[in-house]
């Protein structure tokens, strides 16, 4: 795992002669010792895990940390939040921060699990039925499950052996969560790493593991014959996933654990396996329940940390304020009273070079949006069903309609809106759309049309909905303010033209406006 975790998969990187340059350490915590305890019950994990992340803090409190776990409860589905998963959400969220102190956000990395070894292949091949493993269900956690592009067998046992999956597909280690209820849990896993493949007999009557040349290569033990060890399944996942939030975090040491999630979600795409199935989808339902099973596919590190001249990305970092509670005390001009409302919503004017979508006309673009965020779970055994109960606030997002003016866009984010929004009706564009979206603190969409129409799409809303820094105002929550990052990627590859020049200079207008309108003091005239 530490190999993986520094190096990543070592397969290539044997053959290249150039000197590989590390910008991140590597901490390990053991989780649970090698003769178990009685204190070592899997209901006492979260707290066994929030002990771990202290440890290694207190430490070198100076540190920033990606944290990477590989372990899950094979005992247990992930289809309900836990005390584990929920100490988790906490870890990621910051909890334990002091009174006045901000939040210590954290990114963690999470497998969803393995499937078992059976030498029955066909009681292991279809991953669906494979329910991912406590604590996978963490909102806050960055899951990783497992894609295979091995597939290339040893030659001597060539014949005898074939590999299990085709490249590009699920490894078969992965599991999913394709039969978690989809209302009240959270899409995972969010992304798909090497896991490496398995291999079935000619007669189908067993079933081979870790076969070298299915698997990963990474660092071993030492000593003879031991320097270098076949490595496979979703703790292999795990670490490439936690080595490319290391990498990112180290390039952009600015940016919030939310933000490296949002990118590294951002950046995945699905490989032709899983756009097949994707395309043979029965319309969004059909797409959106695919997420279960490989997410949102296989991320890229260079696409998460640069953009082509056609291909644009920006981002956001920002605090908002999700409610408020606007009435004051008439006695104590210090306490607030009456309803607890929503409170701000966000609106982002995209700087859209409009003249030269219009000339583009029916040019394909791609819009891709990644919302991220993490919340502060409510881990009781009434709030576990319910994503509105269990969350301390939950962020939406929403693009204006082709024909929609700015009031009528922004008339329809009222302080009183929130779930009850029809948000996304008659906007079919999206590949998920917002019914897909109830449970998780990460939601990512891609609306696909034509240049000319995404000329007019020129502004997006980000907006509150319901958690219980609302519904519980005896915990004197409602006017916390929270932090999310938002990714948006404009994608044309057939435009031929460079949008981040024609972008610029609409950026440096919008600037030069609005210092424009700062700068003018109107004057009363008296007459």
């Amino acid at each position: 795992m530490a190999g993986l975790a520094l190096h990543g998969d070592l397969t290539g990187p044997l053959a290249d002669q150039s000197t590989p340059v590390l910008r991140h350490r590597l901490e390990s915590v053991k989780f649970l010792p090698p003769t178990p305890r009685a204190d070592d019950d899997p209901a006492n994990y979260g707290a066994i895990t929030q002990a771990a992340v202290a440890s290694a803090e207190e430490r070198q409190p100076e540190r920033r940390r990606i944290v990477c776990s590989a372990t899950t409860n094979d005992r247990r589905r992930g289809d309900r939040p836990t005390r584990w998963s929920a100490a988790i959400d906490e870890i990621a969220a910051g909890v334990d921060a002091a009174e006045g102190e901000e939040p210590p956000r954290r990114l963690f990395v999470q497998s969803i699990g393995n499937i078992g070894h059976d030498n029955d292949w066909s009681s292991i091949e279809d991953a669906t039925r494979h329910a991912g493993e406590d604590p996978a269900q963490a909102w806050n956690a960055l899951t990783i499950g497992g894609v295979t592009l091995k597939n290339e067998i040893d030659p001597h046992d060539q014949g005898a052996w074939f590999p299990c999956a085709d490249v590009g597909e699920l490894s078969p280690y992965s599991r999913t969560s394709c039969d978690w209820p989809n209302g009240t849990t959270p899409v995972k896993p969010e992304l798909v790493f090497e896991a490496g493949n398995r291999a079935v007999s000619a007669f189908q009557d067993q079933v081979s593991d870790a076969m070298p040349s299915l698997s990963l290569v990474s660092t071993g033990k030492g000593g003879v014959g031991d320097a270098l060890v076949p490595f496979h399944a979703t703790s292999a996942a795990t670490d490439q996933a936690a080595r490319m939030a290391a990498q990112i975090s180290a390039e952009h040491p600015d940016f919030w654990p939310e933000t490296v999630r949002a990118l590294m979600v951002h950046s995945a795409r699905w490989t032709n396996p899983m756009m097949t199935e994707v395309t043979n989808a029965s319309g969004m339902t059909g797409r959106s329940a695919l997420r279960r099973k490989f997410g949102y596919g296989q991320p890229d590190l260079p696409r998460a940390l640069a953009s082509a001249s056609n291909d644009l990305a920006l981002f956001s970092q920002a605090f908002i304020q999700p409610y408020d509670r606007p009435d004051i005390s008439r006695r104590d001009p210090n306490q607030r009273v009456g309803r607890i409302t929503y409170g701000n919503a966000h609106y982002y004017d995209f700087p859209w070079p409009t003249q030269i979508l219009e000339q583009l006309e029916n040019c394909p673009v791609k819009l891709r949006i990644t919302l991220s965020y993490f919340v502060e779970p409510y881990p009781l055994k009434g709030s576990m069903l319910d994503p509105a109960r269990y969350r301390s606030f939950g962020l939406r997002f929403d693009l204006k309609r082709r024909r929609e003016t700015e009031r009528e866009f922004q008339s329809r984010f009222n302080s009183e809106m929130g779930d009850r929004s029809g948000v996304g009706e008659g906007d079919p564009d999206w590949d998920f759309g917002p019914k897909s979206v109830s449970a998780g603190s990460l939601h990512c969409d891609t609306w696909t049309g034509t240049a000319v129409e995404l000329a007019s799409r020129d502004q997006l809303a980000i907006y509150p909905v319901m958690g219980w820094w609302r519904d519980r105002p005896s915990q004197n929550r409602y006017l916390d303010k929270a932090r999310y990052a938002l990714v948006v990627t404009l994608e044309a590859p057939e435009a031929g033209v460079d949008l981040q020049a024609h972008v610029a200079a609409t950026v440096d207008a919008m600037i030069a406006a609005r210092v424009a309108a700062q700068t003018y003091v109107p004057i009363d005239v008296q007459t």
